[in-house]
């Protein structure tokens, strides 16, 4: 009989998704409370539904971070702003209270495989909640999923995440985090502290001052669990690249990029693609049919 799971973490970290209200609110940051309830009422929006989802999920992370504390786990909130190398490194276990996107957001800070990440979609209404725990299920069911974790009635489900490297002298990288962009709130220079530059299949210790710039290689320091996109900043323009798998043929290429994603990949856009690719098997099947039928 195989053993079961062991997991019993002494601290927890709970990543909590940033609102929609509490994105405007932010972005908004002189205007009072009513003031921000016009202004979104003429772009169309509804505030009363906006704080309505806002109070549902705060009140499925208290029931979280209660819940946890019950069970006699030390936990700490922090949102995407605090979530950093040394939260992460706190904690035997991270909770993201929230959809895929914060559950991929966790993910993209844990570099070791060694410490779980669980997910709690608080939106089962609104949200897939795909890489979530309960999925669509209401947050009545946490306690009892926190028992089952906890005694070892469950699975580890291991997922694999893309790593990249980029050779040669790529300058110095801008990372943009949309959120943050759009908030006037800069992380480029703690990410960019987190970048290793060492020769191809040399060990991280390595001189970068001694690199020439063809040997170059940055090691970018998120792990990415759903996809990764190579393309133009700028949408609209077209890339020219070339590609090449291990030791095969180069192939010259002209696209809107390249996406390369994991099995995890629940993004639209990945979905997206995968339906564009049965239409056009479908678009095929069906010229092939008719040119039998004139033959």
């Amino acid at each position: 009989m195989p053993m079961r799971p062991v997991f019993s973490p002494k601290k927890v970290l709970i990543l909590t998704k940033l609102t929609r209200l509490e994105f405007e609110r932010r972005t908004h940051a002189t205007l009072s409370e009513e003031q921000l309830k016009h202004a979104l009422a003429k772009r169309g929006s509804d505030y009363a539904r906006l704080l309505e989802r806002h109070e549902q999920h705060n009140s499925y992370l208290k029931l979280v971070e209660q819940e946890l504390r019950n069970a006699g786990i030390q936990t700490r909130v922090v949102q995407r702003f605090d979530y950093d190398k040394a939260s992460v490194e706190w904690a035997d276990a991270i909770f993201s209270a929230g959809g895929d996107g914060t559950f991929l957001l966790a993910a993209s800070r844990v570099t070791s495989n060694d410490k779980p990440i669980i997910g709690i979609n608080t939106d089962p209404q609104g949200s897939e909640g795909y890489l979530c725990l309960l999925k669509k299920l209401s947050q009545e069911h946490f306690k009892d999923a926190l028992e089952r974790l906890l005694s070892g009635d469950f699975r580890w489900t291991y997922r694999q995440r893309i790593r990249i490297r980029l050779c040669g002298d790529p300058g110095r990288i801008e990372h943009v985090e949309l959120h943050d962009q759009q908030l006037n709130i800069r992380s480029e220079d703690a990410w960019h502290g987190m970048l290793s530059e060492r020769r191809p299949g040399e060990q991280s210790d390595g001189s970068a001052e001694e690199l020439k710039d063809t040997e170059r290689e940055v090691v970018l320091p998120e792990l990415a669990l759903n996809e990764v996109f190579i393309g133009e900043s700028l949408s609209s323009r077209v890339s020219y690249y070339e590609l090449q798998v291990d030791e095969g043929e180069a192939m010259k290429q002209k696209s809107s990029g390249i996406t390369v994603c994991t099995g995890s990949s629940p993004s639209v856009a990945v979905l997206a693609i995968k339906r564009q690719g049965e239409y056009l098997s479908l678009l095929a099947n069906t010229s092939v049919g008719s040119e039998e039928k004139r033959g």
